[in-house]
């Protein structure tokens, strides 16, 4: 875990720094390569402004952020006995989790050195509700999520996924390929349904910026991907062969996809990058070496895709690779 915290450090650090150079994109030239010891140094500043990363501890039964260099705690939540939470995102200032509160003591259970949380079933749950946190786990405010989506009984709230928008207003819900949108700030409800007419129902789903939603479906052939806009109500479909995506990211412009490894395949990758413009609609597809699909991400210009391949326990290269 904090090998992969360290990461999106990195990224957080190069996105956008790199000089831009004209030419092949796939020659020597337009590849910047970079070593990164992150082991810590003596000398290291204590006040570089660095990412923070929330997530659930089942053995405290604690929401905690971390510092993402050296999992320094920077602040807990603390759940009461009967409450579940799930990380819904992350917007601009904060942070969304869902609480689910039951009707009986949740046991957790330790199998084999591993928690594993006692998550209840529908007809267990009492309240659920969507916390809203700032950027240090300040909490801000609550919605109750019947007051958001009355139409969904409390299995589906519990299973199905959520996504929050980057202005923190509105919450969205995968309904079998139809999203359901509520805005917290003007209590509307509104249905998008272009999913559902394209016999789309998204694995993945996730807010690019305040009006569009991305999203991504696997079927046999590998993935289908693309995105909704919502104020013209179209879709934007594209498809990539034998293509296992392990998750979606997005900007105000873009959405890209980090691969996955199949590990049933002696780890191996696709080793492409997939991308896409929501400006131009123009869909991109970027080779890189090894398992750096897995690992890379674009810059807001979409310029530049910023890469990471391990090379040893506390030694990543990190490449920078230049087009237009």
């Amino acid at each position: 875990m904090k090998k992969l915290l360290i990461l999106s450090v990195i990224f957080l650090c190069l996105t956008g720094c790199g000089k831009n150079e004209s030419g092949d994109f796939s020659s020597e030239k337009n590849s910047q390569n970079e070593t990164v010891d992150t082991t810590k140094n003596e000398n290291d500043s204590d006040n570089i402004e660095v990412e923070a990363v929330p997530a659930i501890e089942v053995e405290t039964g604690e929401i905690v952020l971390r510092n993402a260099v050296d999992s320094e705690i920077l602040n807990t939540y603390k759940l009461n006995e009967k409450q579940y939470a799930k990380i819904i995102g992350e917007f601009n200032g904060g942070y969304c989790v869902g609480l689910y509160t039951a009707n009986r003591k949740l046991e957790n259970k330790d199998i084999d050195g591993v928690v594993v949380s006692d998550i209840p079933g529908g007809e267990e749950i009492d309240d659920i509700s969507f916390i809203f946190f700032d950027e240090k786990l300040n909490e801000l405010e609550e919605l109750k999520a019947k007051d958001a989506f009355d139409n969904l009984d409390n299995e589906e709230m519990l299973s199905g996924n959520f996504s929050i928008s980057k202005d923190g207003n509105v919450v969205a819900y995968n309904n079998y390929g139809e999203i359901e949108c509520y805005n917290k700030k003007t209590k509307e409800f509104k249905e998008y349904k272009q999913l559902e007419e394209e016999n789309i129902d998204p694995d993945l789903f996730t807010f690019v910026g305040n009006d569009k939603i991305a999203f991504t479906c696997i079927d046999e052939d590998g993935m289908i991907y693309g995105y909704i806009q919502f104020d013209d109500s179209n879709v934007h479909v594209y498809k990539e062969k034998d293509y296992n995506v392990f998750s979606i990211y997005s900007n105000d412009r873009y959405i890209w996809f980090n691969d996955s490894i199949d590990n049933l395949d002696n780890g191996s990758t696709s080793g492409r990058f997939v991308f896409v413009d929501t400006k131009t609609n123009e869909n991109k597809v970027i080779n890189l070496e090894g398992h750096e699909s897995t690992n890379a991400t674009l810059s807001d210009d979409g310029k530049n895709v910023i890469a990471v391949n391990q090379e040893k326990d506390n030694s990543f290269r990190v490449r920078q690779y230049d087009f237009e």
